[in-house]
C-alpha cells in the first residue's frame, strides 16, 4: 500500500489535511502518462509561418551600443570575466511592436522580426511572461534552419521571466500563436536582448564563435575512447548560459548528490563566472546531454535539452565555488547523474579527469595522469582577486585542454568523485600544450562562516559528517494519475491540471490526467481549472431547487449540490445566490464569483454533508506521495448546476 496526504490550500494560509490509503497495482502507468518533459525549454512543433508559408515581416532594428567603448572595456577586462554578449535595451511589447495576423478561424499570430547588426547570436529576454493553454511561441532564423520552441504554458513561472536562445545570426523572427479560445490572455514584454559579439581565446586554431563548434580543435569529445570509463559521470555535467543584468557568459557545472539522497537539483560551478555582475538567476539556462554521439564533431548541433531558472545557495570567492539549486526538478528522461564528492584532505588522487563545455561547445573531456598539487601560496588572478594559500590545487593536463566556458567544470578523482571545480589556468600560445590548470578545492569550500558561504549545509543535510559520498542516479520517482468526473460519474475532458505551477496536463475524453517523475515524500501542488459558459447546466430547475432548499421545503441529497448552489462563495446558500443565477440565465452577467468548475478530492469524507463548506479551496491542493498513485481522482462541480445536468464536454 501507498499513502498520500491532501492539503487544500487557501489564500488565507489555512489548510486542511485528508489522508487515504490506496492499493497500488504492480505496473507503471504508461499509456497516458505525461512525463515531466514539459520542463524542457524547447518542445517540438512547427511555426505557423512555416506551415502556411507566410512571408516574413519587415525587420525591426535594435539600437546598438557604443561598440568602441565595449571593445575598449574588453581589452582591459580580466580573463576570468570573459563576456560573450552584452544586453541591448528594446522595450518591445505585443502592443507597440510587431504585427498581428488573423488566421481566419479566430486564431491569430503575432510576429516580430528583430535585427541586431553583426550579432553572432541573439538571446531574447522576456518579462511578464505568461502563455495560456494552447498558445505557442517560436523563435527561428530567417533561413528556417534553426528553430527554438515551441514554448508553451509549461514554460510559465512564478517569476514571469523567461529567456530564449541564443540563436545563431544577426536576425530572427519571434512568432506567438494564440488560439481563439484564449485570445488576449497571453502576455510578454521584451525588455532587452543579448547580442553575442565575440568568441573565445584568440589563436590560430580558434574560430571567433562560442557555443556549438566554438572549442579548440585539440579538445576531446566526451565519447572518444578517453571517455569510455566516464560515461556515468558525464551525465552530471551541464552547460550553463549565465544571464546577467548587462552581459552573458558560458560556464560549466555539475549536478551534485547530497547525503539525504532526495534528488535536490544542486549544481556546482565557479564563483568567478558571476563575480562583478548582477546575476539574473531566473534566466540562467542549464543544458543536459549536450554532446556528440561519438568521437567526431557532428555536422549539426545536438538536440537542446534544458531547464531554466535557479536560485543562489552558497558561494565564496576564496575557493571560487558557486552552488545553486535549479528551480525545477530534473526530469527522469534527462537521465541525470548526481555526482559524488570527496572532501578528504589526507590523500591526493593519483590522477584526475575534467569534463566540461569549453566555449559553450559540446561536452569534452580532459585528463591528467599525475597527482595534483596543493598550491601553498596565494594566487593573484587577472580580475584583481587574490585567493588564499591552500585553497586551490593545480594539475597538468596530459590530454585535452581548458578554455573559457570550462570554468566551473568538475574535477574527478580516480574514484569518480568530485574534488574541485575549475577556476583558471595557464595555457600555451596555441592553447593546446603545457596546460597548467587550477581548481578551487571542495574540501576548503565545505566549511565557512555561514550556510551561504559553505557546502556542508547543502551537500550533507543529514549531518552525517561523511568525507566521501558516492554519486547516484537520483531518487525513485512517482507516477501519478487520476480521473476527473462529475458527481453522477460523467468524465470531464479538457480540464487543466497544473503541477507545481509549472507542468500542465489536460484531461482526455475519459477525464484522465497523469504525470510522471514526481519526487517522493515532498509536497506537490495540484491546481485544477476548467472554464465553460457560466450558464452551462444552469436553468429554471436549478433556481427552483435552490429556492426550495432555502425555504426548507426540500434539502439536497448530496454535498456537491450545495457547493454548486453557493455561487458567490459565501459559505452558505442564500437568496443572493438565486439572484446571481437569474442574472446568468438572462445574460445580464457573464460569470459567477465562484470559478466555473470546482473540484473535490474523491476520497474526501465531509464531516457534515449538510455543511460542506469547510474546504478552504476547491481548485488548489497540496499532495504528498510515498509511492505511485493511479487513482488521484476528483469530483468536478459546475457552479450553479445543482442538479448536475451540465455538459462537461463544453
Amino acid at each position: 500500500m501507498s499513502q498520500f496526504i491532501f492539503s487544500c490550500f487557501s489564500g488565507s494560509g489555512k489548510s486542511r489535511r485528508f489522508t487515504g490509503l490506496y492499493f497500488i497495482p504492480l505496473f507503471f502507468c504508461w499509456s497516458f502518462c505525461l512525463s515531466l518533459v514539459s520542463a524542457q525549454i524547447n518542445q517540438k512543433g512547427t511555426p505557423v509561418t512555416f506551415s502556411r508559408n507566410l512571408p516574413l515581416p519587415e525587420a525591426t532594428e535594435v539600437i546598438q551600443p557604443d561598440w568602441n567603448q565595449v571593445y575598449e572595456e574588453d581589452k582591459t577586462a580580466p580573463h576570468e570575466t570573459y563576456r560573450v554578449a552584452v544586453a541591448l535595451k528594446t522595450g518591445f511589447t505585443l502592443q507597440n511592436a510587431g504585427a498581428w495576423t488573423e488566421l481566419g478561424n479566430g486564431d491569430r499570430i503575432w510576429r516580430l522580426r528583430l535585427k541586431s547588426e553583426k550579432a553572432k547570436e541573439i538571446a531574447i529576454a522576456y518579462d511578464h511572461f505568461h502563455l495560456p493553454p494552447g498558445a505557442r511561441l517560436f523563435v527561428f532564423s530567417l533561413d528556417r534552419k534553426n528553430v527554438l520552441g515551441a514554448y508553451t504554458a509549461a514554460n510559465n513561472s512564478k517569476e514571469a521571466e523567461f529567456l530564449s536562445g541564443p540563436l545563431k545570426g544577426e536576425e530572427c523572427v519571434i512568432e506567438y500563436f494564440e488560439p481563439a479560445s484564449v485570445k488576449g490572455l497571453g502576455r510578454f514584454d521584451i525588455p532587452f536582448i543579448y547580442h553575442h559579439y565575440r568568441g573565445g581565446a584568440q589563436s590560430a586554431n580558434q574560430t571567433d564563435d562560442t557555443g556549438f563548434n566554438g572549442a579548440l580543435t585539440c579538445e576531446l569529445n566526451v565519447n572518444c575512447p578517453q571517455g569510455a570509463n566516464w560515461q556515468t559521470q558525464k551525465r552530471s555535467v551541464v552547460r550553463i548560459y549565465m544571464a546577467m543584468k548587462n552581459a552573458a557568459f558560458w560556464c560549466s557545472g555539475s549536478i551534485m548528490a547530497n547525503t539525504s539522497k532526495d534528488g535536490t537539483p544542486y549544481v556546482l560551478s565557479a564563483y568567478h563566472c558571476q563575480d562583478g555582475y548582477i546575476p539574473n538567476y531566473n534566466r540562467w539556462t542549464f543544458y543536459f546531454n549536450y554532446e556528440s554521439a561519438d568521437c567526431s564533431n557532428p555536422a549539426t548541433e545536438p538536440a537542446l535539452t534544458s531547464l531554466q531558472g535557479c536560485h543562489f545557495d552558497a558561494g565564496r570567492q576564496g575557493s571560487d565555488f558557486l552552488l545553486v539549486t535549479l528551480t525545477n526538478q530534473i526530469p527522469s528522461d534527462y537521465n541525470p547523474f548526481y555526482a559524488g564528492w570527496n572532501r578528504d584532505t589526507s590523500v591526493l588522487p593519483s590522477s584526475t579527469t575534467m569534463i566540461h563545455h569549453p566555449q559553450g561547445d559540446i561536452k569534452k573531456i580532459s585528463l591528467s595522469n599525475s597527482a595534483p598539487i596543493v598550491l601553498p601560496n596565494s594566487t593573484f588572478w587577472s580580475n584583481n582577486v587574490t585567493t588564499p594559500a591552500y585553497t586551490h590545487i593545480q594539475t597538468t593536463l596530459t590530454q585535452g585542454t581548458s578554455e573559457d566556458g570550462s570554468s566551473g567544470s568538475p574535477l574527478f578523482d580516480q574514484n569518480a568523485r568530485i574534488i574541485a571545480q575549475l577556476h583558471g589556468g595557464i595555457n600555451s600560445t596555441d592553447g593546446c600544450t603545457n596546460n597548467y590548470v587550477i581548481y578551487g578545492r571542495l574540501a576548503v569550500s565545505w566549511d565557512g562562516d555561514q550556510a551561504s558561504t559553505r557546502l556542508k549545509d547543502w551537500l550533507d543535510p543529514a549531518n552525517s559528517g561523511a568525507s566521501t559520498f558516492d554519486g547516484s542516479n537520483g531518487p525513485i520517482r512517482a507516477s501519478v494519475s487520476g480521473h476527473i468526473k462529475t458527481y453522477n460519474g460523467t468524465p470531464v475532458p479538457n480540464a487543466q491540471v497544473t503541477l507545481d505551477s509549472i507542468y500542465t496536463a489536460t484531461t482526455d475524453a475519459d477525464g484522465l490526467f497523469s504525470f510522471g517523475g514526481l519526487t517522493l515524500n515532498v509536497s506537490h501542488n495540484f491546481s485544477l481549472t476548467k472554464n465553460t459558459s457560466p450558464s452551462n447546466g444552469v436553468d429554471a430547475v436549478d433556481l427552483l431547487q435552490t429556492r426550495r432548499y432555502i425555504l426548507h421545503i426540500q434539502s439536497f441529497d448530496n454535498p456537491y449540490s450545495l457547493i454548486a448552489a453557493d455561487v458567490n462563495l459565501s459559505g452558505s446558500v442564500t437568496t443572493f445566490d438565486i439572484t446571481l443565477m437569474q442574472k446568468v440565465i438572462l445574460g445580464f452577467i457573464d460569470h459567477f464569483p465562484a470559478p466555473s468548475w470546482q473540484f473535490v478530492p474523491a476520497s474526501y469524507v465531509f464531516a457534515d454533508p449538510a455543511k460542506p463548506f469547510d474546504l478552504p479551496s476547491l481548485t488548489n491542493f497540496d499532495i504528498s506521495f510515498t509511492g505511485n498513485i493511479n487513482n488521484l481522482d476528483f469530483i468536478a462541480v459546475k457552479t450553479g448546476d445543482v442538479n448536475h445536468t451540465a455538459d462537461p464536454g463544453q
